[in-house]
C-alpha cells in the first residue's frame, strides 16, 4: 500500500462511570468514514494509569469493541483510553507496487471510565449511616434529610460544567451551569465540601453543623503559571504579584521525582502548575481551601495567612507527581504588605486534603532576595508538592482530626541498595575458557532483530490444559514492587500493592516465557520447561534503573562500578524505524554472575537455574525516548561496551564470546566476541543491538 493521510472521524463514545468489578465495553461504533472508503483498522490502548493496567503498556487491543471487567480499585480511578481508526479511500490498481494504492484517513479520539471503589455498607435506601471523611468516629444519628446545594463557578463567575463535589461518601458532577444538589442527613458534626477538576486547582469549604438546607457557593481557578521541563534539568517558576518587584517562586530541582499513585520514580517531561495569592486580597480569601464557610468574608478567620501557594506537577498522562524522599524544593513568598507584622521566622503549613486541614511542617526565614537586593522575602525548603501556607495565625482548636505527617513519606528502600557482588565470591563458580581466537571486539552479524520470530517449536498446541502460576516481584531490598506486569504468550496481568500477581489460565506446554516488566525498573523473566500443575513461583527481583537523560544528538558514557556503555550521537529509531533526536534516557546495570544477586537479575533462568547457564559477567541496558518508549539502534550504529576483569575470572584469553538475551525466544544467543585490553583490565566489545549482553555466559 502507498498511504496517505488526512481527515478525522474516531469516536470512542462518551465517558462512562461504573465500580470496581463492572463489565465495560468500549465501541467505536459511531466512528464514521469521512471519504466513503472502508474502515479497516481499530486500535485501543490505555493511556494511564500506569497501575493497574487494563492493557499492557506498549500494547493494542483490535477490534471494533473492547469489552473489559474493571479491576478493583480503592478509591475512584480514571482509566484514559485512545481510540486509532484507519479508513482507506480512493485505491487504485499500482503497477509499481503490483497491488493497490490507498489514500488513508488516520484518526484518533479518547474516553475516559471513571471507576468508584465498592461501597461496603449495605444501606443503599438511606443515609442513617453516612459517615463523614474528616470525622470517622461519628455516626449521624439525625435522620432528618436536607440538601447542600450551591453553585461551582471561576472568578468571571461563569459556571464550571462537571466539576465534582464531594460530601463523605456522596459525590455528585455539576451541570451545565455549574450548580449541584447534595442530599444528606442532619448532623452537628462538622461537614466538609470539596470541589475537583481537572483543569482547576481544588478548593473547599467546612460547615461546622449542618442542621437545615444550606447553600455553599464555591470559586475554583485554573493555574496561574503553567510551564512544562524535564524531570532531568528542574525548573524555576515566578509568578509576579505587583509589577515587576514582588513576586512568589519555586525552585524545583533536577531529577527526583515519582509517581504518586506508585512512588515509582518518574523520567520525562514534567507539567507544572502553579498560583500564588496574598490572603489579605479578596481572591486570596476565596480560593484558599480548608476555610469555614462564611468566614472568607469576615475579619474572624479561623486561618489567617501571610498568603499560600498553590503546586501541582503531573506527567504528560496527567498522573500527580511527588518529590522523591531524598529531595527537596524552594519556596519564595513575597512579604504582604498589608499585614505589619513581619517576624523573622514564620510556619510553613501545607493544606492535607485527605483531613481538609492545614498542617504546619516547616519555617520560612525573612531574608533579602540576593545580596544586592533591598527587596525582602520569606524563603523555605519543603519536601512535598502539595499547597503551602505561609502562616500567621491557625486556630487549630477549629481543625478536628490534625494528623502527625511523619508517616506520610515513603521512602524506596532502593536509594540506600548497597552492591554487595564484590563481597559474595563463590570460587565453585569461576572458569575460563582459556581456547577462545583472537578478534578485533567487533561484533561481526549484522542486525537481525526486525527479522526475529518467536520461538513456536517448543509449544504443544493440542494440550488444551490450563493451569495457574502465581507469585511475587521484589526489588533488591526485597519490597514488594507494584505495577510490574507479568506476561506469557497468551496470558498477562499485574502485580498489586504486596507485588503479588496470578495467572490463571496458563496452557501447560514444554516451554513457558514467563517475562516480568515495568518501566521503572530493568526488565527480568524465569523460564519454566514444564507445567503439570498449579505453581507459586519463587520470588522474582527486578531493580530500579538510574536514568541519565542526554540529547540523542549527543554522545554519552554510563558507568556502573567499573563497567561502562558508550552511546554515540545519532543513532536511535523508535521501535517504529523512524529517525529519534530528541531526549534519551538510558540505564546500565552491570553484575558478576557468580553472586546471589547476579544470579537473581539475569534473564532467561529457571528458578533453580536448573540449565546451569553460567557467565562472568553481564550488563543490563534500558534505553527509552522522551515517553517511555523503547528505543533501537540504527542500522550500522553501535554501542561499545565494557566489562571490567575481575578477579573470579580463572583466565582471561585475548577475546571472550558474547551474548544477548533474545526476549522473544527465551534464550541467550550467542552473537560477536569482547576484546582484552592491552593492560588486561578489561574487555570491550561494539555491539549493534540495545538487549542485556553477557560476557562468557554458557549453556551446557
Amino acid at each position: 500500500f502507498t498511504l496517505w493521510f488526512a481527515g478525522c472521524s474516531a469516536d470512542a463514545g462518551t465517558d462512562q462511570r461504573v465500580s470496581s468489578g463492572a463489565k465495560v465495553t468500549l465501541s467505536a461504533s459511531l466512528s464514521s468514514t469521512s471519504h466513503g472508503g472502508d474502515m479497516v483498522r481499530y486500535e485501543w490502548e490505555q493511556l494511564s494509569p500506569l497501575s493497574p493496567r487494563i492493557i499492557p503498556v506498549d500494547t493494542k487491543k483490535l477490534g471494533k469493541k473492547f469489552t473489559f471487567v474493571t479491576p478493583s480499585v480503592k478509591a475512584e480511578t480514571k482509566f484514559r483510553f485512545r481510540l486509532t481508526t484507519v479508513e482507506h479511500y480512493d485505491c487504485t490498481y499500482s503497477a509499481t507496487l503490483k497491488g493497490p494504492s490507498c489514500k488513508s484517513d488516520l484518526s484518533t479520539d479518547k474516553i475516559n471510565v471513571f471507576v468508584s471503589a465498592k461501597r461496603t455498607d449495605t444501606n443503599t435506601t438511606n443515609d442513617t449511616n453516612e459517615t463523614n471523611l474528616t470525622d470517622n468516629n461519628t455516626t449521624e444519628t439525625n435522620t432528618t434529610a436536607l440538601h447542600i446545594v450551591g453553585k461551582i463557578t471561576d472568578f468571571d463567575n461563569l459556571p464550571i460544567e462537571q466539576a465534582t463535589v464531594t460530601i463523605g461518601r456522596k459525590t455528585v458532577e455539576t451541570n451545565s451551569t455549574g450548580t449541584y444538589d447534595i442530599e444528606m442527613n442532619a448532623t452537628s458534626k462538622k461537614v466538609v465540601i470539596q470541589v475537583q477538576h481537572a483543569d482547576y486547582f481544588n478548593n473547599s469549604r467546612i460547615l461546622t453543623s449542618f442542621e437545615k438546607n444550606t447553600t455553599v457557593n464555591m470559586k475554583i481557578e485554573k493555574p496561574i503559571k503553567t510551564v512544562s521541563f524535564s524531570s532531568n534539568l528542574g525548573a524555576y517558576i515566578k509568578q509576579y504579584t505587583s509589577g515587576l518587584t514582588r513576586y512568589a517562586s519555586i525552585n524545583l530541582p533536577a531529577s527526583g521525582y515519582t509517581l504518586r499513585s506508585t512512588n515509582d520514580t518518574y523520567v520525562g517531561t514534567i507539567n507544572a502548575k502553579m498560583s500564588y495569592h496574598p490572603f489579605s486580597s479578596r481572591k486570596g480569601k476565596l480560593l484558599m481551601p480548608g476555610i469555614e464557610n462564611g468566614r472568607e468574608y469576615n475579619s474572624t478567620n479561623t486561618i489567617n495567612s501571610y498568603g499560600y501557594m498553590r503546586i501541582e506537577l503531573v506527567d504528560e498522562e496527567g498522573n500527580v507527581l511527588d518529590l522523591a524522599s531524598n529531595k527537596e524544593a524552594t519556596l519564595i513568598f513575597p512579604v504582604d504588605t498589608n499585614i505589619s507584622k513581619r517576624p523573622n521566622n514564620i510556619t510553613l503549613s501545607y493544606f492535607n486534603e485527605a483531613t481538609d486541614t492545614w498542617i504546619p511542617n516547616t519555617n520560612a526565614t525573612l531574608t533579602k532576595e540576593n545580596n544586592t537586593s533591598t527587596v525582602y522575602v520569606y524563603k523555605g525548603t519543603i519536601s512535598a508538592l502539595k499547597s503551602w501556607s505561609l502562616d500567621l495565625y491557625t486556630d487549630k482548636t477549629f481543625h478536628l482530626n490534625i494528623i502527625s505527617d511523619t508517616n506520610e513519606s515513603n521512602s524506596n528502600g532502593d536509594n540506600n541498595y548497597s552492591n554487595g557482588d564484590n563481597n559474595n565470591s563463590n570460587n565453585n563458580n569461576n572458569y575460563g575458557t582459556g581456547g577462545t581466537t583472537s578478534g578485533n571486539g567487533d561484533t561481526n552479524n549484522s542486525n537481525t532483530e526486525n527479522n526475529e520470530t518467536e520461538d513456536n517449536s517448543t509449544t504443544n498446541i493440542n494440550n488444551t490444559t490450563k493451569y495457574k502460576i502465581s507469585g511475587t516481584i521484589t526489588n533488591t531490598q526485597n519490597k514488594p514492587v507494584l505495577g510490574a506486569v507479568i506476561s506469557t504468550k497468551s496470558e498477562y496481568t499485574s502485580t498489586d500493592s504486596n507485588g503479588s500477581y496470578s495467572l490463571e489460565n496458563v496452557s501447560s506446554t514444554s516451554k513457558i516465557m514467563l517475562n516480568v516488566n515495568h518501566s521503572n525498573y530493568f526488565d527480568n523473566s524465569r523460564i519454566l520447561h514444564s507445567l503439570t500443575k498449579d505453581a507459586t513461583l519463587k520470588a522474582i527481583k527486578i531493580k530500579k534503573i538510574s536514568p541519565h537523560a542526554f540529547l540523542a544528538l549527543n554522545e554519552k558514557v554510563i558507568t556502573d562500578g567499573s563497567a561502562s556503555v558508550y552511546f554515540p550521537s545519532n543513532a536511535y529509531n523508535t521501535s517504529k524505524g523512524k529517525d529519534y533526536l530528541f531526549s534519551v534516557t538510558a540505564s546500565i546495570d552491570y553484575h558478576r554472575f557468580n553472586t546471589p544477586l547476579g544470579k537473581a537479575l539475569m534473564p532467561g533462568l529457571t528458578e533453580e537455574n536448573t540449565e546451569n547457564i553460567r557467565a562472568y559477567s553481564y550488563i543490563n541496558l534500558k534505553v527509552i525516548d522522551n515517553k517511555n518508549n523503547p528505543l533501537k539502534l540504527k542500522a550500522r550504529s553501535t554501542i561499545t561496551l565494557t566489562f571490567p576483569v575481575e578477579a573470579t575470572f580463572l583466565s582471561t584469553p585475548a577475546t571472550l564470546p558474547l551474548s544477548y538475551y533474545n526476549v522473544k525466544k527465551g534464550k541467550w544467543m550467542k552473537e560477536g566476541e569482547a576484546t582484552l585490553s592491552t593492560d588486561k583490565t578489561k574487555y570491550t566489545a561494539k555491539v549493534k543491538r540495545i538487549s542485556s549482553w553477557g560476557l562468557n555466559v554458557i549453556i551446557p
